[in-house]
Order: C-alpha cells, then sequence, then structure tokens
C-alpha cells in the first residue's frame, strides 16, 4: 500500500508491478523501477494509481500517521519536498504547482483512509501495525 501511497502522491501512473532482481541464485525479491512518469502532470490526480488504496482500505497505521502530520503540521509535505529539493544540483527540478498538489493529494489519500475506518468502523482493520 505504501507504494500505491507514493505512486499518488508523485502521479506516477507507469509503475512495472512485479518487477524482480535475481543474483547468481534462485533467492529474488521485489525492486519499484521506473518513476519516469512522476510528477508530468499536476492538475490531474492519477486515479489508478489510487486504486488499491480504496479498494483495499488498508494503510500501515505509521505512513497515516505521517501523512496526518503533514497535513496538519506546521510545514506540509509540498513545503518538505521543495525545501528538500532546493539544494539539488540540478534545481529546480519541479514547478511550484507539483508541490501544491502533493499536498492536495495527500489530503484524498486521509480523506478515503477516514471513510475507510468510518464504514469498517474500527480503525484497527484499516490501520495495519507495522510490525504485521
Amino acid at each position: 500500500m505504501d507504494m500505491a501511497v507514493l505512486d499518488f502522491l508523485a502521479g506516477n501512473s507507469d509503475r512495472h508491478h512485479y518487477d524482480s532482481f535475481e543474483k547468481l541464485t534462485n533467492s529474488s525479491f521485489l525492486m519499484h523501477l521506473d518513476n519516469g512518469k512522476a510528477f508530468l502532470r499536476s492538475q490531474i490526480d492519477e486515479l489508478a494509481c489510487f486504486y488499491p488504496i480504496t479498494q483495499c482500505c488498508l494503510l500501515r497505521a505509521s505512513t497515516y500517521g505521517l501523512l496526518r502530520h503533514f497535513d496538519g503540521g506546521p510545514v506540509t509535505l509540498g513545503q518538505t519536498l521543495k525545501t528538500s529539493l532546493q539544494t539539488d544540483a540540478l534545481r529546480p527540478v519541479l514547478a511550484d504547482k507539483h508541490f501544491s498538489a502533493v499536498d492536495r493529494r495527500v489530503r484524498m489519500v486521509l480523506a478515503i483512509m477516514d471513510e475507510c475506518v468510518r464504514v469498517k468502523g474500527n480503525s484497527t482493520l484499516v490501520l495495519i501495525a507495522d510490525d504485521f
């Protein structure tokens, strides 16, 4: 779910799911590659990225708490991202409209999770512990 949230916040609609990496053994692990379409269109919220969140109604409690902190705190996620990118050698990396889009999308994720809690009647059915 965290990857779906990340993709939604960044507007990344072309995630290649289930890419795996193997290094000379049969043990492999998933890799999340290709963020090429991230932050492409700030005015459009890529709802395809949002579907896993709305369909499963599950999110790690720490992820929810972090999003809630950025939504209600003194500094938003968009502002934090902007500050972080100000020292990048390739600055400006993103236009200001992308930072406000991130903040709008944070509110959308929180709204759907709050609705999931309301419908299921218990936050423990929606917000899962990090030690699952």
